[in-house]
């Protein structure tokens, strides 16, 4: 006698949620070390002088906060600040011409505007554009990338240079996270970037996963030039980072470093608004497919399948209460290698979380990652800053 269709049917899913929930837990195990090579400055060795771009659109509320972080950096060499207005619609240029007047002997600030230059791009990857001008400007051999609407520790600069004292490295990418709050929404999207940042460290170390922050990055200008990093992928609004870091650890494997130093953590604003958040998760997510690296793509799959099951799982619970019970040990998965990863992160980096909110943060953040991943798959409109995006394939 033949198996009935349900009894195949539920083996089959039983299969595939266990396969995909090993592979899930092994990914987010493999994502739990917090350890990095040090790179001490040797005796008469110097750091090198550095420029700090910072590309503003709309920040007209952040940029006094962001110039007197980087204004009270403690660094031994001379820092050049440019700052790059984005035809910014509110007072943002106004007021960095306001704060020009702080420039000291030892950290100087320059300004330009993208409407001085002959810059016709329909497709807004005007942050690539900026940073590909900056490194022809700049005679400095590190150009250090940071966000308009983030503070940094005195330190932040001293700390991601560090590891140039190596030969061998010619990228620097650190964590970001938000300044948090008591409410769940701020401390979700905190714990959030720490966990990507988790995993973008591990990556790097082992070469599973490639990623950085475009809010804190560093790299070699000569390096750069000699890539050309951006010039097949300016067709795609965002992803100043991730097609800047896959340039340098495809051409040269090993090359780049995550600097896990608490002072090399910088801190950006929580999103106030949900249209905000998803629009922003939205367009990284959409860079995915456009990658080069077949284990981003691969990695990127097999975490969506997973959470994907997962949904399935619950909306089969309502037909049948025994699929509730292969969605109990699914979601166990999640939740055992999520807060693995999120409970050793928040204790490197001295943050403080209550278990009740990790718990939380993984349900909601299922349903998240399925939103947000199938969302991706369609070249959609968001609007960011006051402009409408559009990934181009």
């Amino acid at each position: 006698m033949l198996p009935s269709f349900h009894f195949v049917f539920s083996w089959i899913i039983c299969s595939f949620s266990l396969i995909l929930g090993i592979r899930y837990l092994i990914i987010q195990c493999r994502n739990r070390a917090n350890s990095c090579e040090l790179y001490p400055l040797a005796e008469g060795q110097k750091m090198p002088e550095i420029t700090i771009v910072v590309v503003c659109r709309n920040e007209e509320e952040n940029v006094e906060s962001l110039l007197q972080s980087l204004l009270s950096q403690v660094y031994p060499a001379p820092i050049h600040i440019f700052l790059f207005d984005d035809f910014s619609t509110d007072r943002t240029l106004a007021k960095m011409k306001e704060l020009q007047v702080l420039s000291t002997d030892r950290i100087d600030i320059h300004i330009f505007t993208l409407s001085e230059f002959d810059q016709t791009n329909p497709l807004q990857a005007n942050k690539k554009w900026a940073i590909a001008k900056a490194v022809q400007m700049s005679k400095d051999e590190i150009i250090v990338c940071t966000d308009a609407d983030c503070v940094h520790h005195p330190y932040w600069a001293y700390q991601l240079c560090l590891p140039y004292t190596s030969d061998e490295i010619h990228f620097v990418t650190g964590a970001v996270t938000t300044n948090t709050s008591a409410n769940f929404w701020s401390q979700f999207q905190a714990l959030e970037l720490l966990g990507m940042s988790s995993v973008t460290e591990a990556g790097l170390r082992t070469g599973h996963y490639i990623n950085a922050s475009g809010a804190n990055m560093s790299f070699r200008r000569t390096r750069f030039m000699e890539l050309n990093p951006y010039q097949s992928n300016y067709r795609i609004s965002s992803g100043d980072d991730v097609f800047l870091v896959e340039s340098f650890q495809m051409q040269n494997p090993g090359s780049c470093f995550f600097q896990n130093h608490n002072n090399a953590l910088v801190f950006t604003r929580p999103m106030k608004r949900l249209l905000d958040f998803v629009s922003q998760r939205i367009r990284w997510a959409g860079k995915t497919a456009s990658m080069q690296s077949i284990t981003n793509k691969k990695l990127a799959l097999e975490i969506f399948l997973f959470h994907l099951l997962g949904f399935l799982l619950l909306l089969m619970t309502f037909y049948s209460v025994s699929w509730g019970i292969i969605l109990i040990f699914h979601l166990l998965f999640k939740f055992v290698a999520d807060i693995a990863l999120l409970n050793k992160t928040i204790k490197h980096y001295k943050f403080t979380s209550s278990f009740l909110l990790l718990i939380c943060m993984c349900l909601v953040h299922f349903f998240y990652i399925i939103g947000i991943g199938f969302l991706s798959l369609f070249q959609l409109k968001v609007r960011w800053k006051d402009r409408w995006i559009q990934h181009s394939s």
